[in-house]
């Protein structure tokens, strides 16, 4: 694997189509997406089937576009890599149907792709970087030397510790080599993502673009401190994440101060509907259900509520981080040293995965 080796990649775990071109040594020749965000949106989440057909029609599109934006042939490629899982079964089964038919179709090897692994190592592509604004040159036509493509950030190296938080996993994984991985944490219970949909579900906010968004956009105007929700796992020394008891907390707050929804209350009725670009609900409905006063109440206090939990949330992330942190230079410190090693330690943080675009 170097410079000259081009591998096409297709995503297909969930809700979006993505593919992308990049070289054996980490330059993105091209890359494409077909978001279906406005599929989802009015069901309040992604519904797999709807899913699935929205891949089948969307993915030879994707991976054309993907392709004439690298100005690769397929033929020219090394290799097809397709994501084979954590994710909806019958959405990965749509890239890997894909992946297999170039294959045979161009003689081409197949590499299956882990989900979470991948989520870890996409810090390490960055040595190279994209083609230069202007410039036409295909894949063919250059080496690692030329000055084509522009230089990005220069990649994580080993060891280091990657925080993958998704909408579905919560893992601490200490990283020394590329398919050696020590996981120092995990999820109890519910992931990090699923908490954030779940209340933005209960605030009663769009989570068409996804419940962290819609949460993070109201709780910018919200009192962190206002309500004292419990930071979970406190009293336990590990590395583990729960977030079902934060849950709970939030959905005792919302029927407390809010109402407890059920059939035909006012409450109930303005649950889910399509929200304003701050992340609130339609005041329109809201307001002839209360009157402004008291719906401006309810803004106020699903702002504290969004804000008090978001704090938790992610104070529960920072705590366990950093006991990982520790725990994965005590492991190091005990490894014997290379030859070109004074000291061996973590070389940084990598925090990865859908939630991680959070706040």
């Amino acid at each position: 694997v170097g410079a000259r080796t081009v591998i096409l990649g297709i995503e297909t775990s969930c809700d979006d189509t993505g593919a992308a071109v990049i070289t054996g040594d980490g330059r993105v020749l091209g890359e494409a997406i077909a978001s279906q965000g406005e599929i989802h949106a009015k069901w309040g989440g992604v519904v797999p089937n709807l899913a699935r057909e929205a891949h089948e029609n969307a993915i030879d599109d994707v991976v054309a576009r993907a392709l004439a934006a690298a100005d690769v042939r397929p033929e020219n490629l090394s290799a097809v890599a397709v994501t084979v899982g954590p994710g909806l079964s019958m959405c990965l089964r749509v890239g890997v149907v894909k992946a297999q038919n170039m294959c045979v179709e161009h003689s081409l090897p197949i590499v299956p792709v882990h989900h979470m692994e991948a989520h870890a190592l996409v810090a390490r592509v960055g040595e190279g970087g994209k083609k230069r604004e202007g410039v036409e040159k295909g894949v063919d036509d250059v080496d690692e030397t030329s000055d084509v493509y522009e230089t990005s950030s220069a990649r994580a190296s080993f060891p280091f510790l990657a925080l993958l938080v998704s909408g579905g996993h919560n893992q601490l994984i200490l990283a020394t080599a590329i398919g050696e991985y020590r996981v120092l944490g995990g999820a109890l219970d519910d992931a990090l993502g699923e908490a954030y949909d779940k209340t933005a579900r209960l605030l009663g906010l769009d989570v068409g673009g996804g419940g962290g968004p819609a949460l993070e956009a109201l709780a910018k105007r919200g009192d962190p401190k206002k309500y004292r929700f419990p930071v979970p796992l406190r009293k336990r020394k590990d590395c583990d994440f729960s977030y079902a008891g934060l849950k709970t907390a939030v959905r005792l707050a919302v029927e407390r101060d809010l109402g407890k929804p059920s059939d035909g209350d006012a409450f109930s009725n303005v649950q889910g509907l399509e929200g304003d670009d701050d992340g609130v609900p339609n005041r329109n409905a809201e307001m002839e259900a209360f009157g402004p006063e008291e719906t401006a109440r309810r803004d106020a206090i699903r702002a504290d509520i969004a804000a008090s939990f978001q704090f938790a949330a992610v104070k529960h992330l920072e705590e366990r981080t950093r006991r990982a942190i520790a725990w994965a230079r005590e492991s190091l410190a005990e490894e014997p040293l290379n030859e070109d090693e004074e000291k061996r330690d973590l070389s940084c943080v990598v925090v990865a995965g859908g939630v991680a675009a959070d706040a």
